[in-house]
């Protein structure tokens, strides 16, 4: 087989059909964390009716869309910054974060290249793969204790630094409690030190609203990112927002942007998801029935270490085989992780799709692993 270039990211299929020179391919794609259950039909029908609003300029104030979003996640609406994707505030956000960085690896991997590019100070804190990647609060607390700008004189607006953490985490699938994360906001207050806090993924969890920290006001260091791309399978149409607690911060945020920056096919949709409860029930109830199944035909194989997981994908080390190329053979592409500090190539992430194509996944796991044995 033709060597393919390091992943990046998930969900580049197009990539890895001219990477391995191949057309008409059917790969099945389990590499992208996105709802199974695709995109809601309300939005189809948005878009095809409104065709003819692609000739007028969306209103730039975002301000119905907001207010949608404030309603349905209970915040102020003035409060936040409306953006292109997640990934999009990830990058804008650096210029008003002050220089030195904490990432706690492994997770996603535009923290660190936004760092990168705005030439800031990272700190790395790894977490435990003995302890299933799960944070440690004395560990984590002892780390930033450690470092010593947290006894400087106090950097950009008061603030010395800032953490960044996935909770739900990509690519590990841990969660920590609420009751954590306001201890954590709390001991890096106390530091003037910012939390950013990234809850992509927190919309596949049962009850998230309980576990989400948006509705909180009393952590003026805490700035909160979402992206409705995962959730509403909305990859090529982009949209996500970020709450901001401290209000000049907001307004620093909010003089960097362009002017037209969300599109009007994704402001439309975004403007209408409070309409979608049935399909947030539908898509929590489809996704966790395919997980479980998922899990248990994965959990057969002594040769694969499955780790806990909270949402719609599974983080999986076989250090016998390259699990990633053996599927690739059969057509389905899953996450290799070894671009994600603290993994290595015995590590893959595998989301949860379809049923037929979860099917598909265990026919072709069963071929693999016998003729590994």
């Amino acid at each position: 087989m033709k060597e393919i270039s390091e992943q990046k990211h998930g969900g580049n299929l197009k990539k890895i059909q001219r990477d391995l020179k191949l057309t008409n391919s059917n790969l099945i794609d389990f590499s992208a964390n996105i709802n199974p259950l695709g995109m809601p039909e309300l939005f189809k029908h948005i878009i095809i009716e409104n065709l003819a609003e692609i000739e007028k300029y969306p209103d730039y104030t975002y301000s119905d869309l907001k207010l949608a979003l404030s309603n349905l996640y209970n915040f102020n609406e003035k409060s936040i910054i409306i953006g292109n994707g997640a990934e999009e505030l990830i990058h804008q956000m650096m210029s008003i974060l002050p220089q030195n960085i904490v990432i706690i690896e492994p997770t996603f991997s535009e923290y660190r290249k936004a760092a990168q590019n705005h030439n800031k100070n990272i700190l790395t804190y790894i977490l435990n793969e003995n302890d299933h990647f799960i944070f440690s609060e004395d560990s984590f607390f002892n780390f930033i204790n450690c470092q010593s700008f947290v006894h400087k004189e106090q950097g950009v607006d008061g603030y010395q630094g800032a953490v960044f953490l996935c909770n739900p985490n990509n690519p590990t699938g841990q969660f920590i409690n609420k009751k954590k994360i306001e201890s954590l906001a709390k001991f890096l207050q106390e530091r003037n030190i910012l939390l950013i806090l990234d809850e992509s993924f927190i919309e596949f969890m049962n009850n998230s609203e309980v576990h989400s920290m948006l509705g909180e006001i009393k952590y003026n260091n805490l700035m909160i990112i979402r992206s409705l791309t995962k959730f509403y399978a909305i990859p090529g149409l982009r949209l996500g927002f970020c709450k901001i607690s401290d209000h000049k911060l907001k307004d620093d945020f909010e003089r960097l942007q362009s002017t037209w920056n969300i599109n009007t096919f994704a402001v439309l949709c975004g403007e209408s998801i409070n309409q979608l409860n049935d399909y947030r029930i539908e898509s929590i109830n489809y996704y966790q029935k395919g997980k479980i199944k998922l899990q248990r035909s994965l959990e057969k194989y002594n040769e694969l270490q499955i780790y806990p997981s909270y949402v719609n994908f599974f983080l999986i080390k076989c250090s016998k085989i390259n699990l990633y190329e053996a599927l690739l053979s059969h057509g389905i592409i899953i996450r290799s992780c070894s671009n994600f500090i603290g993994l290595d190539n015995s590590y893959s992430r595998i989301a949860v799709r379809t049923t037929s194509e979860i099917e598909k996944l265990i026919n072709c796991m069963e071929v693999i692993m016998k003729n590994y044995g």
